[in-house]
């Protein structure tokens, strides 16, 4: 009743992350931030968790949506790391994607994915990921 909803600008804050304030001065800005100044007054963030950050987006709703959402992304990580079996490297990237990032928070995703990518630069330059697709 404090706020209103955020109607899903915490998710799209992740996309636009890398476009810098200067030429955006107004773009979103992780859930975490908005927490800290909404509720506590401090400009210091204060993690929302999974349920917080979907409830505050899109109200009970969201919190259906954004665990499915999540489930089919966990599901479509197995599927590819099974597909890939030919290539054990993936285990690790695998691994970091069950350990960093456990439930549905914007900022997980956004640290899974800059250790996946630097990951998947040392795998690939030690010519252990090859170029080998999926097994048929």
């Amino acid at each position: 009743e404090r706020v209103d909803l955020l109607y899903g600008s915490s998710y799209v804050a992740l996309f636009t992350a890398p476009i810098p304030r200067a030429l955006w001065a107004g773009k979103p800005g992780f859930t975490g931030g908005r927490v800290g100044k909404a509720f506590y007054g401090t400009t210091g963030g204060v993690p929302p968790g999974a349920v917080g950050e979907a409830y505050w987006n899109f109200h009970i709703p969201g919190i259906v949506l954004v665990f499915c959402l999540f489930g089919a992304f966990q599901r479509w990580i197995a599927d590819t790391v099974a597909a890939y079996d030919a290539h054990p490297s993936l285990i690790p990237m695998y691994a970091m994607c069950l350990t960093m990032f456990q439930s549905p928070v914007v900022m997980g995703f956004v640290y899974l994915v800059s250790h996946i990518v630097i990951a998947l630069i040392v795998v690939w330059s030690m010519g252990t990921l090859g170029h080998r697709g999926p097994r048929t």
